[in-house]
């Protein structure tokens, strides 16, 4: 009854850092995918004067369900609109540590988007503190938002540059 209790708690009142530390879920989202959808949604209201306009491409082969659903609002970029430059003004790509190979200059974040145990065996390797502070090892898939730069800076140069 306590463990339960426990765990509403924390459910309702600190979903922000839940994660995967409750032991029923192996795995969870994180608070990722909400900053991310708002990300899109605050650049396409600064740029094309909509919160849900702001092409977006998802440069992986077999992205997560929990990705494509936050990011459903948004257009998915093709290069056969006309009028549209060659290189998206938002890319999502997985984090694997070798920088993806883009034609122009991005501006970009890591994303924490799921939390996963980094342990094996149905108990924590610290049952104390599990109980106590919902501390567990775990294992994050992180993604990379990659913004172009002229989108991410509304076509001003760099900072310091004086323009005529």
């Amino acid at each position: 009854m306590m463990l339960a209790w426990s765990s509403g708690w924390r459910l309702n009142y600190f979903r922000e850092k839940v994660g995967a530390g409750e032991l029923w879920a192996a795995s969870a989202p994180t608070g990722g995918l909400t900053r991310l959808a708002s990300t899109m949604r605050s650049l396409s209201m600064s740029e094309r004067g909509v919160p849900n306009e702001m092409p977006i491409a998802i440069e992986d082969s077999a992205p997560p369900a929990s990705l494509i659903w936050a990011l459903r609002a948004f257009p998915r970029f093709t290069t056969s609109d006309i009028g549209v430059p060659e290189s998206p003004p938002v890319v999502v790509v997985r984090e694997t540590g070798i920088p993806p190979v883009l034609t122009a200059d991005y501006l970009g974040q890591t994303i924490a988007l799921k939390e996963t145990w980094d342990f094996s065996g149905p108990i924590p390797p610290d049952p104390l503190g599990w109980w106590w502070q919902r501390r567990l090892p775990v294992e994050e898939t992180t993604w990379l938002l990659l913004v172009r730069a002229d989108v991410a800076t509304h076509g001003e140069s760099e900072v310091g540059e004086i323009q005529p």
